[in-house]
């Protein structure tokens, strides 16, 4: 069951860093926008309502995360040898994803 949970929480920051990858390509093409002469308002304006509903799948997939991770977390402390491949793994993507995060807002600024 622990197992079940471990393997949604690793799909979770997978999924997450895969849609931080997305948001980075996108403040890529709107940076690259910006730098034009004439940029396209109406093209802006839909890169930015892309973003924003990434962010928006990122905010639930981080509600999930959290939600899932307190059901476990007594189990995972008590019992942390156990599962110590699993949370290695977890760990690492988690480790990505704040390294993405650091990147795109370094983008964005």
């Amino acid at each position: 069951m622990i197992e079940n949970y471990l393997q949604m929480l690793k799909e979770s920051m997978q999924s997450k860093l895969s849609i931080l990858e997305q948001i980075e390509l996108k403040s890529k093409e709107q940076e690259n926008m910006l730098k034009k002469e004439e940029c396209n308002l109406m093209t802006i304006d839909q890169n930015m309502d892309e973003k924003a509903e990434l962010i928006k799948q990122l905010e639930l997939l981080d509600k999930g995360f959290e939600t899932l991770y307190e059901k476990i977390k007594q189990e995972l402390l008590i019992n942390k040898e156990r599962y110590t491949h699993q949370i290695r793994d977890i760990q690492e993507l988690i480790s990505s994803v704040m390294e993405k995060s650091a990147t795109i807002e370094a983008v964005e600024a």
